[in-house]
C-alpha cells in the first residue's frame, strides 16, 4: 500500500493537508473491472472508495480493442490474425487461463489480458462480483455513449456522485479518438456480436435498471 500511495500526490502519509481543505484524488485503469482479484483488493484496501464505471457497447469495445493491439508498436506480433479469426480463437487462447489467475494470484497471463476481446464485454458477470463487495451507492455505472453525447452533463453527474462544486470545463476534448483510416467491422460480423452479446446486455440492463439501446 505504500509503493501504491506514493504514487499520489495528496495521498497520507506525504501529504497533510489544512483541516479546512477537503482533497480527494483518484485513478483509472480499463483493467481492474476485469481482473479476477482487484475487487477483493480494492474492498480490503480501500473500503470506502467510490466508483466510477463507463461500459462501451461490448461489440464497439471488442473491435476496439482488437485495432489497439494491431497498432501496438511496441508489440508488434501481438495481433496477427484478421478480427474474425481472433474472436474465433478467443475460447482456444483464453482455455485454462482464468484457473491459473484464480489459484495464483501473482500469474500473469499475457493472453487473458491481451486476447480477451468479447470475454472482457460480458459486463453483467464483472459487475456481479463488484455489487458482491460494495454498495451500490459508492458505485456510478456510466455508459461511454452518454458522455461523447453529452460530456457537461456526465461530468455534473460526477461531480455530484464525488460531492464535489459544480464546475464545467469551458471545451470537451476528445482524447484517443477513432482513426478516421480505420477499417469499420465488418456489418456481418458486427451482427453476430449482437445477437452473441443480446442476452448478455438484457441481463445487464436488468442488473442496471437502465435502458442500454446497444444494437438490441
Amino acid at each position: 500500500m505504500r509503493f501504491y500511495r506514493s504514487h499520489f500526490v495528496y495521498a497520507p502519509p506525504f501529504y497533510h493537508q489544512p483541516h479546512h481543505q477537503r482533497l480527494i484524488t483518484g485513478e483509472s485503469s480499463p483493467d481492474y473491472i476485469f481482473d479476477l482479484h482487484a475487487p477483493k483488493r480494492i474492498a480490503t484496501c480501500l473500503p470506502n472508495v467510490k466508483l466510477i464505471v463507463l461500459l462501451r457497447n461490448p461489440v464497439d469495445r471488442a473491435y476496439s480493442h482488437y485495432l489497439h493491439n494491431v497498432r501496438a508498436a511496441w508489440d508488434m506480433d501481438r495481433e496477427p490474425l484478421s478480427f474474425e479469426a481472433a474472436i474465433a480463437a478467443e475460447e482456444g487462447r483464453l482455455q485454462g487461463e482464468r484457473e491459473k489467475l484464480l489459484q495464483d494470484d501473482s500469474y500473469f497471463s499475457y493472453s487473458y489480458m491481451h486476447y480477451s476481446y468479447l470475454a472482457r464485454g460480458l459486463y453483467a458477470d464483472q459487475l456481479d462480483i463488484w455489487f458482491s463487495l460494495f454498495s451500490r451507492e459508492q458505485m456510478l455505472i456510466l455508459k461511454s455513449e452518454d458522455l461523447l453525447d453529452n460530456p457537461s452533463r456526465i461530468f455534473r453527474q460526477v461531480l455530484e456522485f464525488l460531492e464535489l462544486p459544480m464546475w464545467q470545463l469551458p471545451e470537451y476534448e476528445s482524447f484517443n479518438a477513432k482513426n478516421k483510416d480505420s477499417t469499420p467491422i465488418n456489418p456481418d460480423t458486427r451482427l453476430q456480436l449482437v445477437k452473441y452479446y443480446q442476452p448478455h446486455n438484457e441481463r445487464l440492463s436488468d442488473l442496471l435498471k437502465i435502458p442500454l439501446n446497444w444494437d438490441f
